[in-house]
């Protein structure tokens, strides 16, 4: 079964594909029900089956746990319930437990994790669905087969873009919804499989737009700004440094102008793109200099420079020494 990966501007991601889920499975300490595409565990959905769902179900603790979901991030929204039992999540670093009749959500920029660091004892449930957004500044596209108006599609958009609350309380109805959905797992076999996933799903986003819009959240515009993309690529840049990146390059993975992501680069550094990716590759660089024996040719590799000549001259402009003798130095 081909991995699922999607593009941001021209770099091909791959999307976490919930091993540790399959292991637990394996393992005989979960039983396990879902479908899935791509890498996805369960019951491969075909192509004409509900698109935009990428993987549902629910899964029920055996034993002792050995298994978790480390921080990773997907390719769409996620919609999580503990069905039985409590189950430690992160969400961008910030430990929550979720707890039966309350649901998690999370969108595909947002890292996080599933158990401490194993799952804990008890039933869960989970709905992945990709709405064609990589990016918090995207318009999100649903696919035909949801039935919901135009009109409301865009307001359960909204309510989802425009906060990011990690836990909210549900109805007893908004549950019971929900179970249907993920239940459906049960019979892989069922007649008419497509149709009924979609019909649960469509009960299942009318139910959660009516949770919403019943007890509204804070909604924070600036959540879906560009401004807000930028910022997000800045935070991981430090972690791409050996990447070939020019500008064009940059602005395609945030999915933006080269123009207008410029200025809001410079809107939030005071230096253009080029002179701060220099900056950061150099002050890195300078580190492994001064804290490893790698040579000048790693060094070189793992900050991005692809000419060592070039790297020295420039090292040696910043630092007044060249990286060699600045290692001497332990500066």
């Amino acid at each position: 079964m081909q991995p699922l990966s999607y593009t941001i501007g021209k770099k091909v991601v791959r999307a976490d594909d919930c091993q540790g889920v399959s292991l637990a499975a394996q393992a005989n300490e979960i039983d396990l029900y879902c479908f899935g595409r791509y890498k996805y565990p369960g019951e491969s959905l075909k192509k004409d089956e509900v698109p935009g769902i990428n993987s549902c179900g629910f899964w029920k603790t055996l034993r002792e746990q050995h298994y978790g979901l480390p921080p990773h991030q997907n390719e769409g929204i996620k919609i999580i319930m503990a069905l039985q039992g409590e189950m430690p999540i992160t969400i961008e670093n910030v430990s929550y437990v979720i707890r039966p009749n309350q649901v998690m959500i999370t969108r595909p920029w947002q890292m996080h994790s599933l158990g401490n660091p194993c799952f804990s004892k008890g039933k869960l449930g989970w709905l992945m669905f990709d709405v064609g957004v990589r990016h918090p500044h995207q318009a999100w596209r649903w696919p035909k087969w949801l039935v919901l108006t135009k009109t409301e599609l865009g307001a359960l958009a909204k309510a989802l873009r425009y906060n990011e609350d990690a836990i909210r309380s549900v109805s007893p109805d908004f549950t019971k919804v929900f179970v249907d959905f993920v239940e459906l797992a049960r019979t892989p076999d069922m007649p008419y499989r497509g149709s009924q996933l979609a019909v649960a799903a469509n009960a299942l986003f009318l139910r959660l737009l009516a949770e919403l819009e019943s007890s509204p959240p804070v909604y924070n515009e600036d959540l879906t700004d560009s401004l807000r993309t930028v910022k997000m690529f800045l935070s991981k840049l430090p972690l791409r440094l050996h990447e070939p990146w020019s500008i064009q390059s940059m602005a395609e993975s945030c999915d933006i102008g080269t123009t207008h992501f410029t200025n809001q680069f410079m809107t939030l550094t005071g230096e253009t793109p080029a002179k701060c990716l220099q900056r950061l590759r150099l002050e890195r660089a300078a580190e492994l200099v001064r804290t490893t024996p790698l040579t000048l040719k790693e060094i070189c590799l793992r900050t991005g420079f692809s000419h060592a000549s070039y790297f020295i001259d420039i090292f040696t402009q910043k630092y007044g020494l060249t990286p060699l003798n600045y290692r001497k130095a332990k500066v």
